[in-house]
């Protein structure tokens, strides 16, 4: 991480609550028409996006009644917003004063911390808060965990200079994305081209030998030689395996997870919880178990290819086909019997494979190795 590489004798350790107010909000009553009928600019995390620095505007407004009725603080220009909840992790620095929803520990920056050094610190350092959070239900970060929150702060000058060697990065990789996801949309676009004159929609089961959940267990991530992935959702990013997030389980741990399917090169693991529908072919000489909230699917070769059953499950049929099985799902989530039902359109085995070629020299464009910053 590249906070890593700060020269220590230039930065001392603070905590946030040394260097910020944090603070968050609430929802006004929407019972109340007259607290949605303002001017006034009000946030929830679903509005801040991964790609976005800076937000200045907001979908939903509100009255003035309502943020003194609420009891809501105004964040002002510059304040660093942190969504604590639902998802703990998205980060953006408000370009105009606003008010948010309590699914926040939004940071007012005092004059020793520039906005844009600790977007970027809390941006490199989301999955470890991420484990930071507690609750049953869902997880939450509280304002004394941001609080108590240790960074390196360097003087203002050094800020500066770590912040513009970070946006620069920032938008190479945000160019580097741009090209990914057109790619993507080539490959959707080829399949749906594919399956469009065909009349054969078969079940996800008629097509696979197997297909199995994950255990019902946390893996032990101990032991002394830790060297088989375990593959968790968060592990899976737009038919990618993302490496650095990646954890491992010993010999031990790995019989104990493959009791009922060893996974193969060419099988599909799916991710059937929270963001579920993302799935990535397991690639050849790796030997790994599934880890919690993922499904896995093995192809009958003789059906259909690995390749065109990965494209399908991400497919926007088979997603709209997992949302309706979701209606009203505290947590969503796939369960394997609905996964099983899923309704796959199916075109000629030599078609098949034909798209396959292609998936694969889409697949050799837009390979990068993952490396954290």
């Amino acid at each position: 991480m590249y906070f890593n590489y700060l020269n220590m004798k230039d930065c001392r350790r603070v905590h946030l609550s040394e260097v910020c107010e944090i603070v968050s909000g609430t929802t006004p009553k929407t019972s109340v028409p007259e607290y949605w009928e303002g001017s006034l600019k009000w946030i929830t995390p679903a509005e801040l996006k991964e790609d976005g620095m800076f937000i200045n505007d907001t979908n939903r407004h509100i009255s003035k009644e309502a943020v003194e009725d609420s009891h809501l603080k105004l964040l002002p220009k510059g304040t660093v917003l942190f969504s604590s909840r639902a998802p703990i992790g998205k980060v953006a620095i408000a370009d105009d004063s606003m008010y948010c929803n309590q699914g926040f520990k939004n940071m007012i920056c005092n004059d020793e911390i520039d906005s844009k050094y600790l977007y970027f610190f809390l941006k490199y350092n989301s999955e470890k808060i991420k484990f930071m959070g507690r609750g049953a239900t869902f997880k939450e970060i509280s304002k004394s965990q941001m609080e108590g929150l240790e960074i390196c702060l360097p003087s203002l000058t050094v800020q500066n200079q770590v912040t513009t060697g970070l946006m620069k990065i920032d938008e190479l990789v945000g160019g580097k994305k741009k090209q990914l996801t057109l790619l993507e949309m080539m490959t959707r676009s080829r399949f749906n081209e594919l399956v469009a004159g065909t009349n054969i929609i078969v079940p996800a089961e008629d097509l696979c030998s197997d297909i199995v959940d994950c255990p019902h267990s946390t893996p032990k991530y101990t032991g002394i030689d830790l060297k088989y992935p375990s593959i968790r959702t968060t592990d899976i990013n737009n038919g990618q395996i993302n490496w650095t997030t990646m954890k491992y389980v010993d010999h031990r741990e790995y019989l104990e997870r493959t009791r009922r399917l060893v996974p193969q090169p060419g099988d599909i693991v799916y991710s059937r919880e929270g963001s579920y529908g993302d799935c990535v072919i397991i690639p050849e000489n790796i030997e790994m178990c599934l880890g919690q909230r993922t499904m896995l699917f093995r192809p009958n070769r003789k059906k259909v290819t690995s390749e065109y059953m990965e494209v399908a499950l991400q497919s926007e049929d088979v997603k709209k086909q997992a949302d309706k099985n979701n209606t009203g799902s505290t947590v969503p989530h796939v369960n394997v019997k609905d996964a099983k039902r899923f309704l796959i359109p199916l075109v000629d085995l030599e078609s098949q494979e034909d798209f396959s070629g292609f998936v694969n020299q889409v697949n050799k464009s837009k390979f990068i190795h993952p490396t954290a910053i």
